[in-house]
């Protein structure tokens, strides 16, 4: 994984800057090079759900391409969740980092996962640790824009029934993440991690429901 101090919003920058480069490079190359399975490359990458710092090796280069976009992905997540939401240009902002970390986890999902050789062994990049990401990314996006549209809906701005219905929508997305943080392959790897993660999904989910 690469490592980046959370209150240091340049470094996160930077890291971006050169995870991204890294991505257009890969987005060339891995697909011709997907029938090579055995490069003779060994890609080592930390498990993001370990506390080891031994992981998973691999010699798959969508494996290496996944794991940039982890942390691509990451890097979002944690500059939306750093972000000060007590304004309104904070929550857009907040929003939009969260938006774009859906995606990238996303694009793991539907252009990378399924190439991976060995993915049964390769935990990390399991399709339920990948879907559990997205879910939880979108949710926090959508808790952002409930949180913007409170105060229109008090000063008459939008109707109560927009806000419920957003609030639906927020709830419908933690449920999802609650779903995917019940499977077993994720569970274990929660459990190294945070295993509150589902506890506030499942606190987040109720409170938007009980909202709308």
């Amino acid at each position: 994984a690469v490592l980046v101090n959370a209150q240091d919003t340049e470094s996160i920058e930077i890291g971006k800057h050169y995870i991204m480069h890294y991505h257009k490079i890969l987005e060339s190359v891995a697909p011709r090079l997907y029938r090579y399975n055995q490069l003779g490359l060994d890609f080592h990458w930390t498990d993001a759900f370990m506390s080891s710092r031994q992981g998973p090796v691999s010699r798959s280069i969508y494996y290496d391409w996944s794991n940039v976009l982890w942390n691509l992905g990451s890097m979002e997540s944690l500059e939306g969740a750093t972000t000060n939401r007590d304004t309104e240009e904070g929550i857009k902002k907040a929003c939009k980092h969260f938006k774009v970390a859906a995606s990238v986890f996303e694009y793991i999902a539907t252009h990378c996962h399924a190439k991976i050789s060995g993915t049964n062994t390769i935990t990390q990049m399991q399709l339920d640790l990948i879907l559990m990401a997205q879910y939880l990314m979108l949710a926090q996006a959508q808790l952002c824009f409930y949180e913007k549209a409170v105060p229109m809906v008090k000063e008459g701005k939008i109707a109560a029934k927009m806000i419920a219905s957003i609030a639906l929508s927020c709830a419908q997305y933690y449920q999802k993440t609650v779903e995917y943080c019940e499977k077993e392959s994720v569970r274990v790897k929660l459990r190294f991690l945070d295993s509150s993660w589902s506890l506030y999904c499942q606190f987040q989910q109720k409170t938007s429901a009980a909202a709308a």
